[in-house]
């Protein structure tokens, strides 16, 4: 949470800010095992605070799939959300296939090239045994990526520290995030990039945002961008987008009152 604070410090003084923090950080608590239960509960505190939108959501890395889902689930609960800015978030979780296969598509030509120079060495008796041999491991590898791990002992009491990621993860919340089927969002987004950002992402981003996805270059990479030395730059971005939404919430009430009666005769 407080990786924020210094954007948060480059907000106008009368732009209130609040930062969520997971459960099981720094508590007893036993924290959530999936993305829509975190997001369930971000949405009841949001909601304790403001009842009624519009909502302005933001989330850094991983934080932006936490937003992501907290600004779905307030849409389906009949809110607006104004704005909803992804800092240089990782669509995570299960993506669908054709975007998977977009994702390994620069990667194709190299691995076949490297393939046909071991064929082109071999007897046809091992030519064979080599395909069904790749054949097998790219089934495997696919089920491997497509089926993600459970992360939680169902067995664990309640109060207990946050269970161990499995096998082969190091981060707890990251493997959570694994496990997250993202669906279109209804509403558009803003994604802050650094130089270094992968661009296949802006196309699942696109496909995502049913409203469309703006996408914002500032500087820093991916987590100093948020950070004092860079941080001045991407506030200015934001400040911008919150002052349009704000000026477009004023317009819409403005016209609310101003709308004609019928006369009646």
């Amino acid at each position: 949470m407080y990786c924020y604070l210094s954007i948060a410090q480059e907000m106008a003084p009368d732009q209130p800010v609040y930062g969520l923090q997971a459960l099981g950080l720094g508590s007893k608590t036993r924290p959530h095992t999936t993305v829509v239960q975190m997001a369930a509960h971000y949405v009841k505190e949001i909601r304790t605070v403001q009842p009624e939108g519009p909502y302005h959501l933001g989330g850094h890395s991983l934080g932006g799939v936490f937003a992501f889902e907290v600004a779905c689930q307030l849409q389906r609960q009949g809110q607006r959300v104004a704005v909803l800015a992804l800092f240089d978030t990782v669509p995570s979780g299960v993506i669908p296939w054709g975007f998977y296969a977009l994702q390994l598509l620069p990667a194709i030509p190299r691995r076949c090239l490297f393939h046909l120079r071991n064929l082109w060495r071999m007897t046809n008796r091992k030519r064979l045994d080599y395909i069904f041999g790749r054949f097998a491991f790219a089934r495997e590898w696919l089920h491997r990526n497509q089926s993600k791990p459970s992360v939680v002992d169902p067995q664990q009491p309640d109060g207990a520290p946050i269970p161990t990621p499995a096998a082969g993860y190091d981060d707890y919340y990251y493997t959570v995030a694994l496990g997250y089927r993202i669906h279109p969002y209804p509403g558009s987004v803003d994604i802050f990039l650094g130089p270094d950002a992968d661009p296949f992402w802006k196309w699942y981003w696109r496909y995502m945002a049913r409203r469309g996805a703006r996408f914002h270059h500032v500087p820093g990479a991916h987590d100093t961008m948020i950070t004092p030395g860079h941080v001045s730059a991407t506030a200015q971005v934001l400040r911008a987008l919150l002052d349009r939404a704000q000026g477009r919430e004023k317009a819409r009430l403005a016209g609310s009152r101003r709308a004609p009666t019928s006369p009646i005769r």
